[in-house]
């Protein structure tokens, strides 16, 4: 088996970016659809404010979540991770890639 560090890798993403859009459709499949809701052009503009993160498996986008801003610390929310690539590891990593990345340098707050 191939370690999931040598085929996933991690980056912020630009709201509004084409991978951002994929993360949105991600969150939406994953999160929202089962509930019977969808993501509203208003939401995308509170998310101006945040930090995306996006996981790609060789390219593909397979994660993401976002990083709020709350006081002094930093909230994650709304985690999702393709079906298929669940309980590999992948959380970890992100969490991981959000813990060792100075989150001040890619976006004052």
């Amino acid at each position: 088996m191939i370690p999931v560090e040598s085929r996933l890798s991690f980056r912020f993403l630009a709201h509004g970016e084409e991978a951002y859009q994929e993360a949105v459709r991600l969150r939406e499949d994953i999160l929202r659809k089962p509930l019977g809701l969808s993501f509203s052009p208003e939401e995308s503009d509170k998310e101006k404010h945040h930090l995306h993160v996006g996981g790609f498996w060789e390219g593909d986008l397979v994660a993401t979540a976002i990083l709020v801003p709350e006081g002094r610390a930093i909230k994650m929310r709304q985690v999702a991770i393709k079906e298929n690539f669940q309980r590999r590891g992948i959380v970890e990593a992100l969490l991981a890639f959000c813990e060792k990345n100075p989150l001040q340098k890619e976006k004052k707050w």
